[in-house]
């Protein structure tokens, strides 16, 4: 094989930090060849910088962290291909002590599960009062009944994979925030997703605790 051939197969690397913002970075042809490989078109990585653009202006935290570090944010998600529009609701980027992180949130999730091939149905959903009642922790038995009220009690989750097996994981509201007090890192911050889009959060919060326990996980879910 020649050096050429070498070269060719070679991944290429991004290139070194440069002073400057986001947008700079991404006017840099580097960076944009790395999203259209990544992503294997180039009209969808135009779209995917163009909507890492907009993020990046309209959340001033973002624009506080190292610019190489939200390219890399916004890299993950291309290559798992998952929007970063935060209203869709797939994936976000965050902040966090300067740095961005990629992080998938709940739809996210249930896409990458279902991309596998072993589910035939995932659901997450909230409760309302009356809903669900724990009949034994233990064996995870539920009883189910009508809503008493409109008043939302706790976040349920559902899988069955395609060979049969099924299960349920029902959180109280009490005890996902317990829960994220103690191991989300920017549960207080203001500008945290369980500030700013608390719902999802904690669906995701208990759609993760199934899996983990239960379901079929690739690596992409692993690292979540």
């Amino acid at each position: 094989m020649s050096e050429k051939q070498v070269a060719t197969k070679a991944e290429p690397r991004l290139p070194a930090p440069a002073p400057g913002t986001v947008r700079d970075l991404l006017e840099m042809p580097e960076y944009r060849r790395r999203f259209e490989q990544v992503l294997g078109d180039p009209v969808k990585a135009a779209q995917f910088i163009s909507s890492l653009a907009t993020l990046v202006y309209a959340k001033p935290a973002l624009r506080e962290c190292e610019p190489k570090t939200v390219i890399a944010a916004a890299l993950q998600a291309a290559a798992l291909d998952l929007p970063i529009q935060a209203n869709l609701g797939f994936a976000a980027i965050v902040p966090y002590k300067g740095h961005a992180q990629f992080q998938p949130q709940w739809k996210g999730i249930v896409q990458l599960c279902l991309r596998t091939g072993q589910y035939a149905a995932l659901e997450v959903n909230h409760a309302l009062e009356g809903e669900i009642e724990v009949v034994n922790r233990f064996t995870g038995e539920y009883h189910f009944g009508k809503a008493t009220s409109a008043k939302v009690v706790g976040v349920a989750a559902y899988l069955e994979l395609v060979g049969g097996f099924h299960k349920l994981e029902y959180w109280t509201l009490e005890k996902i925030h317990a829960h994220a007090k103690r191991y989300s890192r920017g549960y207080d911050k203001a500008d945290s997703g369980w500030k700013t889009a608390t719902e999802a959060m904690e669906k995701k919060t208990v759609l993760l605790a199934l899996l983990r326990g239960y379901g079929v996980m690739s690596v992409e879910i692993r690292q979540t």
